[in-house]
């Protein structure tokens, strides 16, 4: 059973402006001819958000809605949003909230994919290349960073070659940003900026 208070996204478009408001207009009154028990709305509702998100092409002018009213679809010219003509080229932003919100295995899910995979092993050649008798793949793989503070790396914590910050660091923008961004261009995602806090 669907939670009756769930807000839904509704998104409508069309080829130019006038399109959308004829799809607005044909939406509007098939919400007015819906006949359906107070029970059954959460349910519809989640089935044409769900349809028009990921069953319809979503052409470059466009409009929506959020509710999680029937009633409110059912007035949809007056409730929608101001129609827009969508950007050639989305604007991404991805901002690193700095250290504190790590936890253990952040970003391993990351490492089957292969560009960013690729990054951290060139990243672990430059380092092994500088000395670094530690692997960076093999630290991203412990079951967690209490385990790697009190296992037998006492030795090596005491040589200097495994220090805490490793594990707080790179979580800030300078270190994930290689890797990050070029993983997501594998995907023609291209950010704008990437920032660290």
């Amino acid at each position: 059973m669907i939670n009756d208070r769930e807000l839904k996204l509704f998104v409508f478009s069309g080829n130019d402006n006038a399109a959308v408001r004829r799809v607005i207009t044909m939406f509007k009154d098939f919400f007015n001819r819906v006949a359906i028990s107070e029970d059954q709305i959460p349910e519809y509702l989640n089935n044409i958000s769900y349809t028009l998100a990921t069953k319809r092409t979503l052409l470059k002018w466009r409009t929506f809605i959020v509710t999680d009213s029937l009633e409110n679809l059912r007035n949809l010219e007056v409730m929608s949003a101001p129609i827009m003509h969508s950007l050639e080229t989305p604007i991404f932003g991805f901002i690193f909230t700095g250290q504190g919100a790590q936890w253990a295995n952040m970003g391993v899910e990351l490492l089957k994919f292969p560009v960013f995979r690729g990054i951290i092993e060139q990243a672990e050649i430059y380092l092994k290349g500088l000395g670094c008798l530690w692997s960076i793949l093999g630290e991203c793989y412990r079951s967690s960073y209490l385990a790697v503070l009190c296992s037998n790396n006492q030795q090596r914590r005491s040589e200097g070659q495994l220090k805490i910050p490793i594990y707080i660091s790179p979580n800030s923008a300078s270190q994930y940003a290689p890797p990050f961004k070029s993983h997501w261009w594998n995907f023609s995602i291209i950010s704008t900026f990437i920032q660290g806090l």
